[in-house]
């Protein structure tokens, strides 16, 4: 599967993200730990699909940890139910997909935008069916049921933007929420019609289940969508300009150097 931009300088913007975040400024004084970072153990989600393998790369290479941090991931079933959990402080910073995002802070909600992270390309996110489905075209899907890993996210655009390709709304199908894991059960359970599902599990499925892509929903209208980013809680730190100015300049530069030479 193919994302841009190239997952080195995804990696470099996970851990100038994860350094940031680590510089507290809540409301709440705390003590100053290593490299003067007021909280070094940093839980991130992170969906289980390729696009956050920067952050395991970073964290493979001890980048982290150079940095004074200690990295937690923490798997999410998607944005949109991640978004709470940064609210909360179960979560300090997450891979969260914009459409999530930008409906949160409309709403009030105390979530910021820390690093971006990547945009989509084609046959990264599919809405498919099973081999033997009567469903042939788009316009099929109307009455029918479609998967997605969350409710009001990058999925229900990406596939909503396709249904008006072919004259259909998002009132003419019923979107129903499942992890990405367990789309392809799901549907030949009967549970539902279609799914929107990315990589791994386009070919999981493809190859286990028979499924087939009926569209690729990163064309046309969707061609090239910004996708994701990290965000953290509005309350922790006052800002990227900010919290950068409080960490040793040496430290964001040497985490930089490192990953362009890895």
């Amino acid at each position: 599967m193919t994302r841009t931009p190239r997952w080195r300088a995804i990696a470099l913007s996970v851990v100038i993200a994860m350094t940031l975040t680590g510089c507290g400024g809540g409301e709440e004084p705390s003590s100053t730990g290593a490299n003067g970072l007021e909280k070094a153990t940093i839980k991130v989600g992170a969906l289980p699909i390729p696009d956050p393998v920067a952050l395991y790369i970073a964290q493979a290479k001890g980048f982290f940890k150079q940095e004074g941090l200690e990295v937690q991931p923490v798997t999410i079933t998607g944005g949109a139910a991640a978004l709470p959990q940064i609210e909360n402080g179960s979560l300090d910073i997450s891979q969260t997909n914009y459409v999530s995002t930008f409906l949160a802070v409309s709403q009030g909600k105390p979530i910021k935008l820390v690093a971006d992270m990547y945009q989509a390309a084609p046959d990264t996110f599919n809405i498919m069916v099973p081999k033997d489905s009567p469903i042939s075209t788009v316009a099929d899907l109307k009455g029918r049921t479609i998967l997605v890993n969350n409710l009001r996210n990058i999925g229900t655009l990406a596939v909503t933007a396709q249904l008006k390709a072919a004259g259909l709304s998002e009132t003419d199908v019923k979107f129903a929420e499942k992890p990405f894991p367990e789309m392809g059960n799901a549907i030949n359970s009967g549970q539902a019609d279609a799914g929107w599902i990315t990589e791994p599990f386009i070919t999981a499925n493809e190859k286990a289940l028979g499924f087939r892509t009926l569209v690729d929903t990163m064309t046309g209208p969707t061609a090239d969508l910004a996708i994701a980013g990290w965000n953290g809680h509005r309350g922790v730190g006052s800002g990227a300009s900010e919290d950068a100015g409080r960490l040793p300049a040496g430290d964001l530069q040497g985490a930089g150097a490192r990953l362009q030479r890895s």
